[in-house]
């Protein structure tokens, strides 16, 4: 009688989108007649199993069945099974309690993911690629939560969640969610405080330019005599000090000018 024996070429597992070839090994003599019995109920004969672009229905039980007849007529079978695991990506959706908050106003997040194979075991939330929340555990985590109790300005922005596989191959497969926008809003007396501040500075730093163009304007100088009599006193302007009426008749040296202002 013949003896099956199922070999791989690929392992039982395979990526989905990725090919998968296996073969039916079968001892007999006189040769026999060998069939792939599929999960669906498909038959295909022949030694070798292959399949070009796998996708998670295929997924499955595989039987191969070798069939022996002999001279006299007496039939003689063998099967072997095998188990193909497919692996493929997850559906990720990240569900925001709200989209426009106002300050202080607590605002919560929800990520789940459903029918990955295999789940993932790593999940975050970012908000404009900075994380904000993460999940770990080798086992598999299909969901994560994230709750700001008093949201700010800063929490405004692009929220996203990846779910981070790990397949049979050790190679990572990230798979993001939708985008949930956030927008929290500045009360109008926040707002209107900001402002008044704003405008207090911008008047001061006026008050200050104009108190100094106005001092540079009222420098000047006082000119007497030797026994300490005032002659005269000139006034400061923008470009300098004006001495045209001046007289200097009776200015002997610089000890009879002095400045003021």
């Amino acid at each position: 009688s013949p003896s099956v024996t199922v070999t791989d070429m690929t392992d039982f597992n395979v990526v989905e989108g990725n090919s998968y070839c296996a073969e039916c090994e079968v001892d007999s003599n006189p040769d026999s007649v060998v069939t792939w019995l599929y999960p669906d109920g498909t038959q295909t004969e022949g030694y070798e199993l292959e399949i070009a672009n796998t996708n998670r229905n295929d997924a499955g039980t595989y039987t191969c069945t070798a069939g022996t007849t002999f001279w006299d007529g007496s039939l003689a079978i063998d099967r072997g099974t095998m188990d193909l695991n497919v692996e493929y990506a997850g559906i990720v959706a990240l569900v925001g309690s709200e989209e426009e908050v106002d300050e202080s106003e607590s605002v919560s997040f929800r990520c789940t993911v459903n029918g990955g194979n295999p789940d993932p075991f790593k999940m975050q939330i970012t908000l404009d690629d900075e994380v904000v929340a993460q999940g770990d555990d080798v086992l598999g985590i299909t969901h994560l939560e994230y709750t700001i109790s008093e949201s700010t300005v800063e929490d405004t922005g692009s929220y996203i969640c990846i779910a981070t596989q790990r397949f049979w191959n050790d190679a990572e497969n990230d798979v993001t969610s939708n985008v949930h926008h956030l927008t929290v809003n500045v009360p109008a007396s926040t707002g209107l405080i900001i402002l008044v501040v704003i405008l207090a500075v911008v008047v001061i730093i006026v008050i200050v330019i104009f108190i100094r163009r106005y001092r540079k304007k009222q420098r000047g100088l006082i000119i007497h005599d030797n026994e300490g009599a005032l002659i005269a006193r000139s006034r400061g302007t923008a470009d300098g000090i004006d001495m045209s009426d001046i007289p200097t008749t009776n200015i002997e040296n610089d000890n009879d000018i002095s400045p003021y202002g």
